[in-house]
């Protein structure tokens, strides 16, 4: 935290940004690789999951992953996912 504060407030903004959403992307790949079943390759299926209460985590992790272009879906089972990794 000492680094951020030695810097001018602009910096400061970029660098709290960066680290925001890189830490939204560890959040988001964790609850992927977590909760949801390994079916090889790296595909995960994301209805494979054992607690009703995780399964909104995981979409709204899918969601967010999707969105920043760091997920693909399976070509034949779209529940089936991949992380992209940047």
């Amino acid at each position: 935290m000492d680094k951020i504060m030695e810097t001018d407030d602009s910096t400061v903004a970029v660098r709290i940004a960066a680290l925001q959403e890189k830490l939204a992307y560890n959040v988001a790949r964790s609850d992927i690789e977590i909760y949801c079943a390994e079916r090889g390759n790296h595909w995960y299926d994301t209805k494979a999951i054992s607690d009703p209460e995780i399964t909104p985590i995981v979409a709204e992790s899918v969601e967010y992953l999707k969105a920043t272009g760091r997920l693909t879906e399976h070509p034949r089972y779209s529940h089936w996912v991949r992380l992209v990794h940047n």
